[in-house]
């Protein structure tokens, strides 16, 4: 999993061995919770749960 999330980017992800990174990548909004981000967020963690190659998220 090492994909941008939406045209907007408004998650960024990013994996390396079993460790998963999240980034919020709304700073013109000091990363506040939209809809759209809410709801990538997510369809992100319900496709962890069927990843087996994830062992660790890191969301920041």
């Amino acid at each position: 999993m090492n994909t941008s999330i939406g045209s907007d980017k408004v998650l960024l992800t990013r994996q390396r061995a079993a460790v998963l990174y999240i980034t919020l990548n709304r700073p013109n909004s000091g990363n506040s919770l939209s809809p759209k981000l809410i709801g990538e967020l997510l369809e992100i963690w319900q496709r962890l749960g069927d990843d087996r190659t994830v062992k660790v998220v890191v969301q920041k």
